[in-house]
Formats: structure tokens, sequence, C-alpha cells
């Protein structure tokens, strides 16, 4: 619950409570767009013929710390980590031999794209019992290929 700042004034011998007109210095943040329906054109593009999961939406949400998106099955939501995808990106060498060698350095931050986030928790929404580990990694890394995207080497 948020507290709110209270004023309490004497005016003609009765004191008066009043609600401070002064703004917090911190804003709230705001999602800066609704991903759903970008979710969707890469569901279409990853699963031709299949209708997008009935009450399934997705969201930002501001910053989770050590996941860059999370499932949630009983609300029907996948969310999204603004802060963890709102910075410089990993790209694979093969890309960045193409780059000027002082554009380099900006991509140092581990960051991924928002869509290889997408494919991760799309598996996790079409095989809901399917815990991380070889098969799930399989599932991913054709998802990845799928759309043009390197797979992930096994670790």
């Amino acid at each position: 619950m948020r507290r709110r700042r209270v004023v309490v004034s004497v005016e003609a011998g009765i004191p008066v409570l009043r609600r401070s007109t002064r703004r917090s210095s911190r804003r709230r943040w705001r999602p800066p767009n609704n991903p759903t329906a970008q979710a969707r054109q890469v569901w279409a593009a990853l699963f031709p013929g299949h209708a997008w999961p009935k009450g399934w939406r997705v969201r930002w949400v501001g910053f989770m710390r050590g996941a860059l998106g999370l499932t949630k099955y009983r609300s029907k939501c996948i969310l999204l980590s603004h802060g963890d995808h709102a910075g410089p990106v990993v790209v694979t060498r093969r890309q960045v031999h193409a780059w000027p060698a002082g554009l380099v350095s900006y991509f140092k931050a581990p960051r991924s794209l928002p869509v290889e986030t997408l494919l991760h928790e799309f598996v996790h929404v079409r095989c809901p019992g399917l815990r991380h580990g070889r098969e799930f990694r399989d599932l991913v890394n054709a998802l990845r290929v799928k759309l043009g995207f390197d797979p992930v080497e096994n670790p």
C-alpha cells in the first residue's frame, strides 16, 4: 500500500487534513507497448496452421532478476523482462566480423533479443510438462533455425 503525505493546517481554528501536492521524484515504470501482437506474428511464423493459444497474452515487466522471460500457466501469461532486453545484444562471431572494430566493444553485455526469449517461452506453452534438458534444448534450437538464428551449443 502506498502512503500519502498528509499536511495538517489550521484554518479558522479548525485543523484541516490535506494531501500533499508534491509529487514523488520517482516515476512509476510503464511498459513501452503491448508485445502480444508481435508475439502472435512470431507464433504464426513458427507454427503455421496452429492458432494462437486461447487466453494467452504477453506482457513486459520492468526487470526480473536472473530471468529474461517467465511463463505463468495459471494466468496464461508470458512475462518478458524489459530491463534485460532494453540494452546491447549479444551477436555471433560470424556477424561481428563484418562490423568495424570500435563497434564490437558495445556488444559485451549478455543480452538477447526478445524473439529468442519468446522462442523459449513458446516451448513452455506448447509442452507444459517438459523440463529444461536435452529434449527442451533441441526443440528450442529447431525453432531458432526455423527463424534463421544459429542453434545454441550444448553446454
